[in-house]
């Protein structure tokens, strides 16, 4: 029987499989942004994964840190690939996330807790999550930004992040193997 408290990786073995110190793991989950990882001492390969995603968006004068961890958040992106991974194993396609995102005026109702913009109190964002292949995805994306401009014609479509989940869980994978550190996950897909 394996002890639930010794399950899963320790803090250093998570900074050490992201080429970190423990201090500056403990940086990034200190952060007083949108948590995506628990503090239990413990940590699991979601765990991981959403940290692999949040630095591969960020890294190379990409999204801050904090708006990738929103985004993959936002998107349920780990929770969406794991349990595609599940029911497709052997899948050659790759699992990607995207937020399209809109600029929209702001119309006569009042306004509430809807954050006002860098443009203005006069514009806001909406925007959209979308995971799949990188196909099915540009084909929602393009259907959605269609109907945006059919239904809401004020309504302009400004920016689209994506990332790809797939690639991160190899990287994340890969240097696993390197560095002997076990993860709690299901077999890996080429």
């Amino acid at each position: 029987m394996i002890d639930p408290k010794s399950a899963g990786l320790t803090l250093k073995q998570l900074a050490d499989l992201h080429h970190m110190t423990a201090e500056e793991l403990l940086n990034i989950l200190n952060d007083p942004a949108p948590k995506a990882i628990g503090f239990s001492g413990r940590y699991n390969f979601a765990d991981a994964l959403e940290i692999e995603i949040a630095r591969q968006m960020s890294d190379k004068a990409g999204v801050p840190l904090n708006e990738a961890f929103r985004l993959s958040m936002y998107t349920m992106a780990v929770q969406s690939f794991l349990s595609h991974r599940s029911v497709t194993s052997g899948s050659l396609v790759d699992f990607w996330f995207a937020v399209a995102a809109s600029r929209n005026t702001w119309g006569s109702a009042p306004r509430g807790m809807w954050p006002v913009t860098g443009f203005g109190a006069r514009e806001y964002w909406a925007e959209m999550h979308y995971t799949g292949s990188l196909v099915v995805i540009m084909e929602e994306i393009t259907q959605s930004i269609g109907r945006d401009q059919a239904h809401y014609p004020d309504s302009d479509p400004a920016r689209i992040v994506m990332c790809n989940i797939s690639a991160a869980d190899r990287r994340l994978r890969k240097r696993a193997a390197e560095l002997v550190i076990e993860l709690d996950c299901a077999p890996s897909i080429p």
